[in-house]
């Protein structure tokens, strides 16, 4: 009977300490900034970056202020997994294997007011798993890299 309810209560701490330890809170994005110069002045600074980082423009809508770059492959091979899992929270699977990952970004220039402008970045990152589903996952930013852009747009920006 001793031996039941230990075994039982082993089971459910063991149970409880798995389900605190592997639910943490996603990482807290910024997704969006605030500069205080006008809107032409902004745009220059988003497609300089844009430019320097060589990522290629798939649309462009000045009058929108809208950028979306095309997928940038930033991650193969053996190595893939370590590189994706600084820029992204893969979908968890014991037995996938990650060989690929890459983004798309979509930035949109918002003019807020007269010498006020709001820049909204979103990343789309992607990983390819190649051993049980062998397809493209949906994986969630850490921020790093919208972070990187707000900082090299505030350069540019001062840098004019």
């Amino acid at each position: 009977m001793k031996v039941k309810r230990l075994t039982g209560l082993f089971i459910l701490i063991v149970v409880g300490s798995f389900l605190l330890s592997s639910c943490g809170a996603p990482p807290a994005v910024e997704r969006e900034r605030t500069y205080h110069v006008d809107f032409d002045t902004t745009w220059k600074a988003v497609k300089h970056v844009l430019q320097k980082r060589m990522y290629p423009v798939k649309v462009i809508k000045k009058e929108k202020g809208l950028i979306i770059t095309d997928y940038v492959n930033f991650a193969r091979g053996k190595n893939a997994k370590r590189k994706i899992d600084t820029v992204a929270i893969r979908p968890s699977g014991f037995w996938f294997r990650w060989r690929e990952g890459r983004f798309s970004i979509s930035i949109q220039v918002i003019r807020a007011g007269k010498k006020v402008t709001r820049v909204k970045i979103r990343l789309y990152v992607e990983a390819y798993e190649s051993r049980v589903t062998f397809r493209w996952h949906l994986c969630q930013s850490r921020g790093n890299l919208e972070k990187e852009l707000f900082r090299e747009i505030e350069e540019e920006i001062r840098i004019s």
